[in-house]
């Protein structure tokens, strides 16, 4: 699958990609933060229900890419992706 193809609410859209000489670049969808950048700022604690809503994004986005025969291959919390509001994460 194609991954400019991919469209779904926990998948960052891809924009664009630079094929030509190294390194090899993707151009995603701007989100606000990662989950480690949240993770290692100790001002900032995440509640119960935004954890919830943070695993749910991740395992509905996992899950759809299974479902297009695509496997991640680097799931990390540096690559899961959060909006301000820390209830949209996207992979």
């Amino acid at each position: 699958a194609a991954l400019s193809k991919l469209q779904h609410a926990n998948i960052a859209a891809l924009h664009g990609a630079a094929t030509k000489g190294a390194p090899f670049v993707l151009v995603a969808e701007l989100m606000d933060s990662s989950l480690d950048r949240v993770l290692a700022n100790a001002a900032e604690e995440l509640a119960w229900p935004v954890r919830w809503f943070i695993a749910h994004g991740v395992a509905a986005g996992l899950a759809y890419l299974a479902e297009k025969g695509v496997v991640h291959g680097n799931l990390k919390s540096a690559n899961v992706l959060l909006d301000s509001t820390r209830r949209v994460a996207k992979l």
